[in-house]
């Protein structure tokens, strides 16, 4: 005789496995300070970077008084330079200073960063020239709060959580 219970198909088994799963990985971050702090400061700090990519032309062509093709040369490249740069002394900064020390001078960079960028349009003059100067900062010190916080998240999370773990950043 035929079975009492209609046989679930792959795709009602694939999606009980991902709950299963994401669920697992979800608890593991609520339970572990030590993992959800970096994580969501990875997650913040992606955001940062998302509302900073969106207001870039408006405030390059309002703020600056300069052409939107400008925006590249005066304001990407410089910040690109500064992520470079920390990027190459950052391993050495670690050996001398806790991962938790870097996440918050990169903090304190931002911030610093975005105080400059909201008074930037009352100078008279030297606009474009502290806007190059406030990029690198950003790119500074968005590597300084990304890089330290992935490295503590993957020192944290056992190597079979470490999936589910980055997951939840992008769900």
């Amino acid at each position: 005789l035929p079975s009492d219970e209609p046989k679930k198909n792959l795709f009602e088994k694939d999606i009980a496995v991902f709950w299963k799963d994401f669920l697992t990985g979800f608890r593991f971050i609520k339970s572990h300070r030590s993992v959800l702090l970096p994580l969501v400061t990875i997650s913040a700090s992606q955001v940062f970077i998302a509302v900073i990519s969106t207001v870039l032309p408006t405030y390059t062509n309002e703020v600056l008084g300069l052409d939107l093709n400008q925006a590249g040369i005066t304001l990407i490249v410089p910040g690109a330079i500064g992520a470079l740069v920390t990027t190459y002394f950052l391993p050495r900064l670690a050996k001398t200073h806790r991962k938790k020390d870097l996440v918050s001078s990169g903090l304190v960079a931002g911030g610093l960063s975005l105080l400059t960028m909201s008074i930037l349009g009352t100078l008279p003059w030297g606009r474009v020239f502290v806007a190059m100067l406030v990029a690198v900062l950003l790119g500074v010190s968005i590597t300084a709060i990304t890089v330290p916080a992935q490295s503590l998240l993957q020192q944290v999370t056992p190597p079979w959580l470490q999936g589910r773990v980055y997951g939840q950043m992008s769900f």
